[in-house]
């Protein structure tokens, strides 16, 4: 290891290089387009959907009365609405 280069690894071809720049450049190139932005906001997304379509299918065969059957499910999708509503105001604010 040379003291001068810090560490980097020399490419044939060009200078020092840093052994996790080429993962440096990979993630500023995914930061820029917020790509994992928008796989948790479509990942949260469809958990919405998938509890929504739950609450839907746990109410139609519930033998809970009213009062009751709304209090599973706000207890249930109060989280997921939560969880989404962040995911919406992260994607939001970084763009």
């Amino acid at each position: 290891m040379d003291d001068k280069t810090g560490g980097a690894v020399s490419v044939v071809g060009g200078g020092p290089v840093a052994p996790t720049s080429w993962l440096r450049r990979f993630w500023d190139w995914v930061d820029e387009r917020l790509i994992v932005r928008r796989i948790v906001l479509g990942t949260t997304l469809v958990l919405t959907c998938d509890s929504f379509w739950w609450a839907k299918q746990y109410a139609s065969k519930s033998a809970f009365a009213g009062s009751d059957l709304a209090l599973v499910v706000g207890a249930v999708l109060a989280p997921v609405v939560a969880l989404q509503g962040w995911a919406f105001r992260v994607y939001s604010d970084g763009r």
